[in-house]
């Protein structure tokens, strides 16, 4: 079969049905070259029928390149099933997403609105190929606190993962109000501390915050709070030994 080349089908004035079919769909004229190159390929016996589906299939492409990040981000979320928990933010940078999650069921009046007893999840999503895929060991939120999974304790490990609160003692409000102690053992890829929690923590485990919500402390507040024996200055390498045994 003989098949147009892109300068015969203009001469065909197939260019000028294409631009009609266009205006008809309310899109540019962007993704004429895909529809001319479907037609060729289609070959000479092809008809206008199906120049129209490839300039269709052709805008659709054009538009999805023109969504955004964020958009496509929800709707990934949506044919997952879940959405942003209401009063949370997406987080992180360039092609990281970081989102509180939860699964959704809708109202009467047809709005989205969390399922009654679904848990919320802090889920990690990755920009690749021009979609979003959700990466593996989503952190759980339990009592307030967003415990980190076992790949981000081994993240929060590397050399290059430490900051200025590492090995520090800090102290932040928890959701009811009341303060709360730990120690900082590094930093997360989206930029939040990582906190040891001190015996007598309501902190099941090592628990991701913003820097913006934590403040530096002292082992002497600490301690009395909690009426435990803190110490100040604990070696960066007993931290790191403390993670690999809590992580296994």
């Amino acid at each position: 079969m003989y098949n147009l080349s892109q300068k015969e089908l203009l001469s065909e004035g197939v260019m000028d049905k294409i631009k009609s079919v266009g205006k008809s769909i309310g899109k540019g004229v962007g993704a004429v070259g895909g529809a001319l190159k479907a037609a060729s390929d289609a070959g000479i016996e092809a008809g206008i029928g199906d120049v129209v589906g490839g300039a269709r299939a052709g805008y659709d492409k054009a538009d999805d390149l023109l969504t955004s990040k964020k958009e496509k981000l929800l709707k990934t979320l949506d044919d997952q099933g879940v959405m942003i928990f209401p009063g949370t933010d997406i987080r992180g940078k360039k092609k990281l997403a970081v989102v509180n999650v939860v699964q959704y069921d809708y109202t009467e009046q047809g709005n989205k609105e969390p399922m009654q007893g679904a848990k919320q999840e802090l889920a990690k999503y990755k920009f690749k190929d021009g979609s979003w895929e959700k990466v593996s060991g989503s952190r759980e939120i339990k009592d307030g606190y967003s415990l980190l999974t076992k790949e981000e304790v081994k993240e929060v490990q590397e050399p290059d993962q430490k900051g200025p609160l590492t090995g520090k003692i800090i102290k932040h409000q928890t959701t009811k109000g009341k303060p709360a102690y730990g120690k900082v053992v590094g930093y997360t890829y989206e930029g939040e501390v990582a906190v040891q929690p001190f015996k007598g923590s309501r902190a099941p485990g090592i628990y991701g915050k913003k820097e913006d919500q934590v403040e530096e402390s002292s082992a002497e507040e600490a301690s009395k709070f909690y009426n435990v024996k803190i110490k100040e200055g604990t070696s960066q390498a007993n931290l790191l030994r403390q993670l690999t045994l809590l992580s296994k």
